[in-house]
């Protein structure tokens, strides 16, 4: 069986680019595995890294906790609360007040968004005696 030049040349650039492809594939396997190492590196880094600041919260609160045993904390609420005039006092919790007002109005304005764009997102499926869920209500909301 003879081939014809065009097919020696079809043949010789098919085995050149499955060898490029080949080529390619082990580098990118060896890049894989490169890149999973420095994850793994990365990922027990950031472990410890928690741990470590972790640790020193809890350091710091041992510490705290050893400076104030035993007395008031000179930063705690009924400290400020002394130090405060009646005027302050009031001021303080009318502010408060507002912010809590607003606070209200924000989390109204996100109830009423999640009612009109995402009604499936108040559903509630109730599970009858044998663990099926049953048809879903909604929750009612004013």
């Amino acid at each position: 069986m003879e081939h014809s030049p065009g097919s020696m040349r079809r043949h010789d650039s098919t085995d050149s680019d499955y060898g490029e492809i080949k080529s390619r594939l082990f580098e990118y396997e060896n890049e894989i595995k490169q890149l999973k190492k420095e994850n793994a590196i990365l990922q027990e880094t950031n472990e410890e890294l928690n741990a470590q600041i972790l640790n020193h919260g809890l350091e710091e609160g041992r510490h705290l906790l050893t400076l104030n045993s035993g007395s008031i904390l000179e930063n705690s609420l009924a400290a400020e609360l002394e130090a405060m005039s009646q005027d302050q006092i009031k001021s303080a919790l009318k502010e408060q007040k507002e912010v809590n007002e607003q606070l209200r109005a924000y989390i109204d304005n996100i109830l009423l968004n999640i009612v009109e764009h995402y009604p499936q997102l108040l559903e509630v499926k109730r599970c009858n005696s044998s663990g099926k869920n049953q048809s879903p209500n909604m929750i009612k909301t004013e």
